[in-house]
């Protein structure tokens, strides 16, 4: 093991219902590096920006009209890893 390489953790962010990115607004938007959309309504109703965001998970059916709402909350350009549940 490497011990100048840096251990980077996953932090995550987990859209679960329309409520929850107004209610965390305590959390450190730009740290969180994974985010999680389990449902449309949830991403329709985020407010929140998460400029470091390199790695979506998403649960639900998307359409392809789902790039205008993710462009609100990340910078598409940015995700290296892409994940459906």
């Amino acid at each position: 093991m490497d011990p100048h390489k840096k251990n980077k953790k996953k932090k995550t962010f987990k859209l679960k219902d329309a409520i929850t990115c107004s209610s965390h607004q305590e959390i450190n938007f730009n740290s969180v590096n994974h985010i999680h959309i389990c449902y449309t309504q949830a991403l329709n109703n985020c407010v929140n920006y998460f400029p470091n965001v390199t790695d979506l998970t998403m649960d639900d059916k998307f359409d392809t009209s789902i790039t205008t709402s993710l462009n609100r909350i990340i910078s598409l350009s940015r995700i290296t890893k892409l994940s459906n549940h």
